[in-house]
């Protein structure tokens, strides 16, 4: 039995409504995250950064630990490939 042609503009405004319930989710959630951590960067604006060639960092903690890990190694390994090392923590003697 074919639908009723009201019936077919029923289910076609159904299905609009759902998707652009789910667009707005998506959208909100993608808003959100985005704006969810502020970074701030402080630095001397006079100093050459050329000449720098080793980094440090804070401990990286995430929302979920198991990204720890990955952040930790993605950082040092897009640092390593711009020429520069990672320095030891102060307090740290290499011997």
């Amino acid at each position: 039995m074919p639908d009723a042609p009201g019936r077919l503009e029923s289910r076609r405004s159904c299905e609009y409504q759902k998707e652009l319930v789910t667009s707005l989710l998506v959208l909100t959630m993608l808003t959100s995250a985005a704006l969810a951590d502020q970074v701030t960067v402080d630095y001397n604006h006079s100093a050459n950064f050329g000449n720098y060639h080793t980094y440090s960092r804070e401990n990286v903690k995430t929302a979920n630990s198991i990204w720890d890990a990955r952040v930790r190694q993605s950082i040092d390994r897009q640092l390593a490939a711009k020429g520069w090392t990672q320095s030891l923590p102060a307090g740290t003697s290499p011997w």
